[in-house]
């Protein structure tokens, strides 16, 4: 069997940490390297590789003749909402920045162009994101919460989150951890695009309630560099499922140790479904 072709759009830390697995990997050849500038375009992983930067509508076509089985997205959810479309006409899509598809219009929109190609959508973080799926289909998942804990230095936000956040740095005395949001998690994306994709990832597995009525808090912390995610699934008769998942991270970083590996593993799964959205 010929090996799984892969473009990767975003070559930050993860794209950079995929490019280098993707080296070595058997099954999986890695086609081309999309980022909208040519930072790190030196990489060692990159030698025989073709690299394109620049506005993405422009060099998207060229790099669409390349042929890809599937085209993996680490870059911003701004692309996912842009493009996503259009690249299902031709390829498997592979979305990392998940919070895109907290708005209902962006989610329903994939949803139906993923009809000759299938729309993946990893795991990372979201520890038992499967076992809520299978849940949502008998209709059992009655209330899902999730709670994230970051250390203050590896939010990025908007809005009145962001002000919270400058005033609790700022607050040299205070080192509790402090609630930046609690609502929803359809109302928390747009704010926290890039810290919040588990969050996502596990409502839109609870399709039932779906981003708009799934809770979620935020918090950041300044004790220790990690990032901790608190899952609470509730059904009916008493049920209940509490995971905690603690990740460290360096400092500063939006992503986890942890998940790098989870985002390679979740893409050497895709293949094998000629449409619709997975879990992987």
């Amino acid at each position: 069997m010929s090996p799984r072709r892969v473009g990767l759009i975003g070559f930050g830390s993860v794209g950079q940490y995929l490019a280098t697995e993707l080296r070595d990997a058997a099954d999986h050849d890695l086609a081309f390297v999309y980022n909208r500038s040519d930072r790190a375009f030196d990489h060692p992983a990159l030698q025989q590789v073709r690299k394109a930067s620049g506005a993405f509508d422009q060099v998207w076509p060229a790099l669409d003749g390349e042929g890809v089985d599937v085209v993996v997205e680490v870059a911003h959810p701004s692309l996912v909402t842009q493009f996503g479309e259009r690249i299902l006409e031709s390829a498997d899509l592979y979305v990392a920045s998940i919070t895109a598809l907290a708005d209902a219009s962006v989610a329903g929109a994939l949803r139906n162009a993923a009809v000759s190609h299938a729309l993946y959508l990893p795991a990372g973080a979201a520890w038992g994101v499967n076992d809520v799926a299978r849940m949502d289909r008998i209709g059992s998942v009655q209330q899902l919460n999730v709670a994230m804990r970051f250390h203050a230095d590896s939010l990025r936000l908007n809005g009145e989150p962001a002000e919270r956040l400058a005033a609790y740095r700022a607050d040299a005395d205070d080192d509790a951890p402090c609630l930046l949001f609690d609502g929803s998690v359809e109302a928390l994306a747009p704010l926290a695009p890039n810290n919040v994709n588990t969050m996502t990832c596990l409502a839109l597995a609870a399709s039932k309630l779906g981003p708009a009525n799934t809770g979620a808090r935020l918090f950041a912390h300044k004790l220790d560099h990690a990032h901790i995610v608190e899952v609470d699934v509730l059904s009916a008769g008493g049920f209940h499922v509490h995971t905690r998942r603690y990740n460290p991270a360096l400092p500063g970083a939006v992503t986890g140790s942890a998940t790098y590996g989870a985002f390679l593993a979740s893409l050497l799964a895709t293949g094998g479904h000629k449409s619709g959205m997975h879990f992987c």
